[in-house]
């Protein structure tokens, strides 16, 4: 008997800590924007063809043409919609780690993935600088 007492008084001592809400956001952002990537480089990829036939350079695109190539073009704005979403979510996850008396599990994760996005930005920038020539 007494040991249940015990148990129920520890149990109403230490409140439950509940998930960070800030860090769940920065754990669906991070999945979102990493399947967002993946999905746009399967659609870039798939003008490889069409710029190899033009000599591996980026054809001009006109007015005329602006339609053929308007998925290349919609691609290149989701990139940066990525990009956004990523730097949102490192935010909210680094928030999410600095709350107090929350639970930090997907906050961690959030920054980790949305991290990794951001790095992975800037390591295709840098290749893409040594690969043109700066």
């Amino acid at each position: 008997m007494e040991h249940e007492e015990q148990n129920q008084l520890n149990n109403e001592l230490a409140p439950v800590q509940k998930q960070s809400g800030l860090g769940i956001a920065s754990f669906i952002i991070g999945l979102i924007s990493i399947l967002g990537v993946v999905g746009i480089v399967l659609l870039l990829a798939s003008f490889i063809p069409a710029i190899l036939e033009t000599g591996g350079g980026m054809p001009a695109i006109t007015p005329e043409n602006a339609g053929e190539y308007m998925p290349l073009i919609f691609s290149s704005l989701l990139l940066l919609l990525v990009l956004v979403l990523g730097f949102v979510g490192l935010v909210l996850g680094i928030v999410g780690l600095i709350r107090k008396n929350r639970r930090k599990t997907f906050a961690i994760i959030g920054v980790v993935l949305n991290g990794l996005l951001l790095i992975g930005y800037l390591l295709l920038i840098i290749t893409s600088r040594f690969l043109t020539g700066m």
